[in-house]
């Protein structure tokens, strides 16, 4: 276990609770796992059932704070926007998904490491779904899959190779569900500030 790395994600989490308490309420729900397999970080699924937030330290202890603290809206904009179980819902390929999620919620992210998927880079306009740009992407790729047509594009900033974990849709869709309700309502006490609609 890396202590400094899980001290400076902890510090993050706390600022982000304090100051934009949409994102960071999340974060009081899920299991935290440090883990080398991950090669940056990302939201899944843990015990089939249950939620974390898997990351590798050494990815932790190389981004700059502001960074930081941009990934970990990114993964809370995944659990917010249901991304772990719409996938398996439009029975969608899962790192297809992630690259067209990706490049959903990253264009309303500030501070984000450089490289990371936007509309731009695939010359698709902004403010669309992740399905939405799933389908484009899946068009446009023609027989090299998405994942083909994205490489050299860009980076995904997270892995998510635990989305297809899930053993019960039902039971993963009412946490998050329910952790989406308690985040709203605390980001209402605060005040919507500078939260992108």
């Amino acid at each position: 276990m890396n202590t400094k790395a899980k001290g400076r994600l902890e510090s993050a989490i706390s600022r982000l609770v304090t100051f934009q308490p949409l994102y960071g309420t999340v974060f009081l729900f899920l299991n935290k796992i440090q883990s080398q397999k991950v090669p940056t970080m990302g939201v899944g699924v843990v015990r089939r059932v249950d939620l974390a937030l898997y990351y590798n330290p050494d990815f932790v202890m190389k981004l700059k704070d502001h960074e930081l603290r941009a990934v970990l809206k990114h993964e809370a904009l995944h659990v917010l926007l249901h991304h772990l179980t719409r996938a398996k819902h439009f029975s969608y390929n899962n790192k297809g998904y992630n690259i067209a999620a990706d490049i959903s919620i990253n264009q309303n992210i500030e501070g984000l490491p450089e490289g990371c998927l936007t509309p731009e880079l695939f010359n698709l306009p902004r403010d669309k779904s992740s399905e939405w740009y799933y389908e484009t992407l899946k068009k446009e790729s023609g027989d090299d899959g998405i994942e083909g047509y994205a490489d050299g594009k860009g980076d995904l900033v997270d892995d998510h190779s635990g989305w297809a974990d899930c053993a019960d849709d039902d039971i993963v869709s009412e946490k998050v569900r329910n952790i989406s309700e308690k985040a709203i309502k605390e980001q209402e006490k605060k005040g919507w500030g500078s939260i992108d609609g």
